[in-house]
């Protein structure tokens, strides 16, 4: 379930900063503990669906989804 909010939140934002997304998905009133949050995205970037990007600019790593 929340694998597929965070899939469908990067489609809306296109990049976001993992920061970001926790603030969009909150928005959304998306209920979840960070710890979850932080394994789905683990678990998302191990399996090739989405990419993480560094942004020298932010001192950050962006989260895109992958284009395969």
């Amino acid at each position: 379930m929340l694998e597929s909010q965070v899939i469908e939140a990067l489609k809306t934002l296109k990049t976001a900063t993992y920061e970001e997304l926790r603030k969009h998905l909150i928005q959304e009133e998306v209920e979840f503990r960070d710890i979850e949050l932080r394994e789905v995205v683990a678990r998302l970037v191990r399996e090739g669906r989405v990419t993480r990007i560094p942004s020298p600019e932010r001192a950050k790593f962006l989260l895109k989804l992958s284009d395969a």
